[in-house]
């Protein structure tokens, strides 16, 4: 998606307001599914057991969708992702339009389609018995790090036509301003429901969950892969997983290694106790019941 974003950019430095139209089309196009999802007109798929990925505040979700990707491509079934849509369009994000049982009733079928989706929707999927969901979750105290770490330098700023753009930059410009302590005062604030809203959907889905840790990306790599196998009709081979490799860790894994700049348990050099105190008392039952500790 980041590489989609360049190549966007360039476009409209060399090209201007044809630049723009060229978007246009090239989003259309990129997202056709998605679109077509929205408006109903998605024909049936039947070739396997949907399954929707589900990550707390996009944590690895580029590097779990590439392998999604994959396996949506080998098992001919779609791949569908509305926030990267939203992303690049005019469209609200998927959390904006808050969805209801009878959307997601239409976008969200029981077979033929993997999703890459997370917000404020989980709920309305939360008496789906037919469905799938692919649950990553992560220590939210590191979230909170690699969060403002990426508002303020490493995430690519949207296009300028985008609907996010403004609210982005802002944002982004507010956060370097501040001290460190006060900027993550303000990103647990604003993070501070997600981890119980996922954990309040953990115990009361009605539907499958494949669970993953954050953490197991990085210390058990293969595990990922051998429970996406499961699930599929057509696993992936060995050599298919090699080619799409692992999230960099401290033990060295392989040449093809996806890297990533945050580590675990990184919080504690980053955030004040003060504050970890409030996090830990905030959190506790998510801390708990997925075994991290405090």
């Amino acid at each position: 998606m980041q590489r989609f974003i360049r190549y966007q950019k360039k476009i409209l430095n060399k090209m201007g307001p044809l630049g723009s139209l060229i978007i246009e089309i090239l989003v259309a196009l990129k997202f056709r599914n998605e679109i077509k999802s929205f408006k109903g007109q998605l024909k049936d798929n039947y070739n396997g057991k949907s399954l929707i990925h589900i990550t707390m505040n996009k944590s690895a979700s580029q590097f779990i969708g590439n392998i999604l990707k994959q396996f949506a491509k080998r098992n001919k079934m779609y791949f569908l992702s509305y926030n990267g849509y939203a992303f690049n369009s005019l469209m609200p994000v998927i959390e904006k339009i808050r969805l209801d049982i009878n959307m997601a009733n239409k976008i969200f079928k029981p077979t033929g389609q993997v999703h890459s989706f997370y917000g404020v929707g989980l709920h309305d999927l939360i008496e789906r018995s037919d469905l799938t969901i692919l649950l990553v979750v992560r220590d939210p105290r590191d979230i909170c790090v690699s969060h403002l770490n990426s508002l303020r330098v490493t995430h690519s700023e949207p296009l300028k036509t985008s609907d996010n753009y403004n609210f982005f930059v802002k944002r982004r410009v507010k956060l370097n301003q501040l001290k460190d302590d006060e900027a993550y005062i303000e990103i647990f604030n604003e993070f501070k429901k997600q981890p119980n809203t996922i954990l309040d959907f953990y115990n009361n889905f009605k539907g499958n969950i494949i669970l993953i840790k954050y953490e197991d990306l990085l210390e058990k790599p293969l595990k990922l892969y051998e429970m996406l196998n499961k699930h599929f009709n057509k696993p992936l081979s060995d050599n298919e997983i090699k080619k799409l490799g692992f999230i960099k860790s401290q033990v060295s894994i392989n040449e093809l290694s996806h890297h990533r700049s945050g580590k675990h348990e990184q919080f504690k050099e980053s955030i004040s106790p003060k504050l970890l105190l409030q996090m830990n008392k905030e959190w506790s039952k998510f801390l708990d019941k997925f075994k991290y500790k405090v």
